[in-house]
């Protein structure tokens, strides 16, 4: 009977566990990087790598020249809404922070300006910007 007993706890403690790593599993942050070689000003630069819409609360953007007017971050929804976060800055480099992971969005970046073309590379997280 002692083992039944033992059986059944250690059954129960497994389970408990694994509803617990399955419900943490959504807790797990990731995010994707991806490069669109060189590009023009105003050209759009979109994430290739994994799943197209995420839930990103940080999207970045970086242009490999010494000086560009602006570089944006920014997602789109499924439904085409465009979610600008923190947006564009005036420099070769931009964090776009998002306030909520919902709706999940396609992250983009690009840069305006004259010149070029110049590399450009993006990378979105579904962790927040700090």
């Amino acid at each position: 009977m002692g083992k039944r007993i033992g059986r059944t706890l250690a059954l129960l403690v497994t389970a408990a566990s694994l509803a617990m790593v399955a419900d943490s599993g959504a807790a797990f942050a990731y995010g994707h990087s991806w490069s669109c070689g060189t590009a023009y000003s105003g050209s759009q630069c979109y994430d290739d790598s994994g799943t197209q819409y995420n839930p990103w609360l940080e999207i970045d953007g970086q242009v490999g020249a010494s000086s560009v007017h602006e570089t944006c971050a920014k997602g789109i929804t499924a439904a085409g809404n465009i979610r600008t976060g923190s947006g564009c800055f005036g420099a070769t480099f931009v964090v776009a922070c998002f306030t909520s992971a919902t709706p999940d969005s396609w992250a983009y970046v690009y840069w305006d300006g004259s010149g070029g073309p110049y590399g450009i590379n993006g990378h979105a997280s579904t962790t927040s910007c700090e």
